[in-house]
């Protein structure tokens, strides 16, 4: 990639758009050698498990969008179509490989992450015995939620990082939430690119990408001002944005599964893509029940 910047008979649209191309691939080589690190760091019955593959989906996360933006670069009516589909020289060729090879193993990669987080409490059922009373406290607070069971499910893993904290089992649920749809939000980027899809299916998927993104923004906000809750003077105002924040979430979420709700709309696409939101509607709905709950007992 650095050696075609610097070739010549290029436009200044298309050395603009390598150059660019070439710092966001540089960045995406940064983020992923952080998650290999933070990766070889994990332990499964660590307090930290969820901290740190929280870390690993946001690297991830960023280096998919990183790719996105560099393809993008190239998608103009004004660029040399043969710099744009690399089809003129074995140069060109290898580019085309590596931005769309490095994209779907970057993808795998968010899948084998989101698979691991799945998993990890069959494993720890095995391995790790939580305290008693902090799981009695999880499956108990999980009661006031809708979906209960998925609430302790994706849960009860971090108990000792949560033990009988309100806050931090509140906090422990946005995160949980947040990195599902991270990996949510990076699968239905990929899905969108999909030029067999119809025009209808294609605005559906472009809408529902954009309302991701809404949401995984208003999810890092409350996570951030969770942080900053404890022994605060403006507790009540503080949680108020938090619940306002993760009830657009919300919003945002039932908004995406909506646009799959035609009869026109196609069938496999429809039942993949509403039980990917539909899940993450349900994280959502238990978290916001959690704070509820936690901004309750400063009422």
């Amino acid at each position: 990639m650095s050696r075609i910047s610097k070739g010549p008979r290029l436009q200044e649209r298309e050395v603009g758009a390598l150059r660019d191309c070439l710092e966001v691939l540089g960045n995406s080589v940064e983020e992923l050698q952080k998650s290999l690190v933070e990766m070889s760091h994990v332990q499964i019955n660590s307090k930290d498990f969820g901290l740190r593959m929280n870390n690993i989906q946001t690297w991830v996360s960023a280096a998919l969008t990183n790719e996105d933006t560099c393809t993008e670069g190239f998608e103009e009516e004004a660029m040399d179509g043969r710099l744009t589909k690399s089809k003129s020289n074995q140069n060109n060729i290898y580019q085309t490989m590596t931005i769309s090879s490095s994209s779907n193993l970057i993808l795998f990669l968010m899948i084998l992450i989101s698979i691991t987080l799945q998993i990890t409490p069959i494993r720890a059922i095995q391995r790790h015995t939580a305290p008693v009373a902090s799981t009695e406290f999880i499956k108990t607070s999980c009661k006031a939620t809708v979906y209960p069971d998925l609430c302790f499910n994706s849960l009860y893993t971090q108990a000792n990082a949560i033990q009988t904290s309100p806050m931090l089992l509140a906090n422990a649920a946005l995160s949980v939430t947040l990195a599902t749809a991270r990996t949510t939000s990076a699968m239905v980027s990929q899905m969108s690119k999909d030029a067999g899809m119809r025009p209808r299916e294609a605005g559906a998927m472009r809408d529902c990408l954009e309302v991701l993104r809404a949401t995984v923004e208003e999810l890092q906000q409350s996570i951030t001002e969770m942080g900053d809750v404890k022994n605060s003077k403006n507790f009540g105002l503080q949680m108020n944005d938090i619940q306002t924040w993760v009830s657009a979430a919300l919003t945002n979420e039932d908004t995406c599964t909506e646009g799959f709700g035609g009869k026109i709309m196609d069938g496999k696409l429809k039942t993949v893509m509403r039980g990917k939101i539909v899940n993450i509607c349900h994280l959502t709905s238990n978290a916001l029940a959690l704070i509820n709950s936690f901004a309750s007992l400063h009422g």
